[in-house]
């Protein structure tokens, strides 16, 4: 019966499931990437490795609406009242239970939204994405099928962007372990297809189809989820259209969010655009490759902390600071312990084993590992204490990321136009913003508002991840 307990406990956590569902997509990582860089050309990876950089920047395009309803929805769960109320020193009157009103416009106006910034949104990439694969593409052999594929991309993103309402509700309502538990299961089978896929066909465009139908596969099944929860109140509800009330009660909070996004996610993400334009195909490969890496990395270490965000948000929609506060030192101690170890492990065996594959495709050496994975280490200790400090509903990712931003964009051209670092800027420009503004800032928002113990509350949560990698740097220098 115990075990049976366990197991169940497991099935449900959202942390797990989360888990879950970064392992499965991790094994992108361990399966299907190594082999990719095994049957594609260098220049093909370099153009896959791309075509996802442009992929992923479809997080930026909802103009910060994604991450801001679901934080009005966690609020709604717990009984807000009045979205506009909340404040960061006040909390508005609630419910003695869910507000399914508040939730149904919410998924409303989440609807209208999507569908017009998408359409925006896909002007964009196809512009920019035109230029950018430009030069890369004209390198390959199949430029023809590299082009169509690209075509595929933004008709499937437009309609995964406006699918993204669905796992946007079942976040809200805090249903976050079955949704990840579902992602881990279709992203294992999409791996395990894209496996097959690679080896029968060594097709770059093939590699792009399968990925695509896996997404709209994914979305269609988070929309039957939406429909069959909560006794199916989501099928009931009734789109009336954008509320103006609630768009312009959350707008501030969207506004800055995506700004904080555009300046930090989407700069880091611009440096592989940047060096896909400057460097040679071996090194361009090897950092975009280190990128992917890395940022496989980070989203696998979010979940102790970010899985948990709606009931964080709930928990502070009802008053409940010593519930909210506890959890909340686990999960980001356990998220900087999975980014340390994790980003460790790479860092030793990763070359090993891609020259035992015989990859077409090499980390970038052990410097340069060193110098991004300390900057994402800096940059997910500051993003933690960023996200804490939102659950507030005082905004202030524009701030942070913004001016952490200009610092990052300010230090990237002048090391690498005026000090001729070459590649290795962008890391060391990304560490110089954190240390320089970002990590500070918003460690000082959170200290502030929870009034929490600096040693005590250090100790509890990043001393040992930070013990770890200084240990790995130290001995990868000297040993």
């Amino acid at each position: 019966m115990r075990k049976i307990n366990i197991i169940h406990k497991i099935w449900e956590s959202p942390t797990f499931t989360t888990w879950g569902s970064f392992l499965s997509k991790s094994l992108y990582a361990v399966l299907l990437l190594p082999v990719i860089t095994t049957v594609l050309s260098p220049e093909d990876i370099t153009i896959w490795l791309l075509f996802n950089i442009l992929i992923g920047l479809q997080n930026l395009g909802d103009l910060g609406f994604g991450v801001t309803f679901i934080r009005v929805m966690s609020y709604a769960m717990g009984g807000a009242v009045d979205i506009s109320g909340f404040t960061k020193s006040s909390r508005p009157a609630r419910t003695n239970g869910p507000n399914y009103e508040l939730l149904e416009k919410s998924d409303s106006a989440t609807r209208y939204l999507l569908f017009y910034t998408s359409l925006a949104f896909i002007i964009i990439i196809a512009l920019s994405g035109y230029f950018t694969l430009k030069k890369p593409i004209s390198l390959t052999v199949q430029q023809g099928n590299a082009w169509i594929a690209f075509g595929l991309i933004l008709i499937t993103t437009f309609v995964r962007f406006n699918g993204n309402r669905y796992s946007i509700f079942l976040q809200g309502v805090n249903h976050v372990a079955m949704l990840r538990r579902w992602e881990a299961i279709i992203s294992v089978l999409s791996i395990f297809s894209g496996f097959c896929v690679a080896i029968l066909t060594r097709s770059l465009l093939w590699l792009i189809v399968n990925q695509q139908v896996w997404a709209i596969i994914q979305m269609l099944f988070n929309r039957y989820l939406c429909r069959n929860i909560m006794e199916g109140r989501f099928r009931r509800f009734i789109h009336k259209g954008l509320d103006k009330d609630l768009v312009r009660a959350i707008w501030p909070a969207a506004w800055k969010s995506w700004t904080g996004s555009l300046m930090s996610y989407g700069v880091v993400q611009a440096s592989g655009l940047v060096v896909a334009q400057i460097g040679t195909t071996p090194t361009v490969s090897a950092y975009l490759f280190s990128l992917k890496i890395l940022d496989i990395i980070k989203n696998f270490s979010n979940a102790p902390f970010y899985s948990k965000i709606p009931l964080y948000n709930r928990l502070f929609a009802e008053g409940n600071m010593n519930g909210l506060l506890a959890r909340v030192e686990n999960g980001i101690r356990y998220s900087l312990l999975t980014f340390s170890v994790a980003a460790i492990f790479v860092g030793i065996a990763g070359q090993p084993l891609l020259n035992l594959i015989g990859s077409n495709v090499s980390l970038v050496p052990v410097w340069m590992w060193i110098a991004m994975s300390m900057a994402y280490f800096l940059e997910r200790y500051g993003a933690l204490h960023l996200q804490l400090y939102s659950i507030t509903n005082d905004i202030v990712w524009h701030i942070a990321n913004g001016v952490s931003g200009l610092i990052f964009i300010t230090m990237s051209f002048i090391l690498t136009t005026f000090a001729g670092y070459g590649v290795i800027s962008f890391p060391l420009a990304l560490i110089i913003s954190n240390l320089s503004f970002f990590v500070w800032y918003t460690a000082r928002k959170s200290y502030k508002y929870f009034k929490f113990d600096f040693p005590g509350f250090e100790y509890r949560t990043s001393f040992f991840p930070l013990l770890l990698m200084t240990a790995y740097i130290l001995f990868r220098l000297f040993v």
